[in-house]
């Protein structure tokens, strides 16, 4: 099995494992991201629906970097060989990134952001903020 088909089965796998934890929901927003991980009552793990969408996110953006080094192509981002990231990583890295986007924003668009981005898009562009390809 190439690794290309192993991406589209991980992938159709995380739709329906979301979809079977959260219901209806046919995605993460920013929004969906910030107010689960607040309503948690375990603060120091935070919402285990985030967990298991971030660590599936964080598991495709690997295959795929994979495939584009195996292609000679250039990677999503260049997380260095010794450092194992997971959910709770990546979600310190989205945070933070929210957090200096925040400041770069008005009010309104930053809520407008919150609604209609993605988390998955978010979490990239944090990974290629703090492990850029030189």
């Amino acid at each position: 099995m190439k690794l290309t088909e192993v991406l589209a089965y991980l992938a159709l796998g995380l739709v329906s494992l979301s979809t079977s934890i959260a219901g209806e929901i046919p995605y993460m927003s920013v929004e969906l991201f910030e107010t689960l991980e607040k309503r948690e009552n375990n603060k120091l793990e935070g919402s285990e629906y985030v967990n298991v969408y971030l660590s599936g996110t964080m598991i495709a953006y690997v295959f795929a970097n994979a495939d584009l080094i195996q292609r000679k192509q250039k990677p999503l981002f260049c997380q260095p060989s010794n450092l194992a990231l997971g959910h709770s990583n990546l979600k310190q890295l989205i945070k933070g990134y929210l957090e200096k986007d925040r400041a770069t924003r008005t009010k309104a668009d930053f809520e407008v952001l919150r609604k209609k981005t993605h988390i998955g898009v978010v979490a990239l562009l944090a990974l290629q903020e703090t492990f850029p390809c030189k």
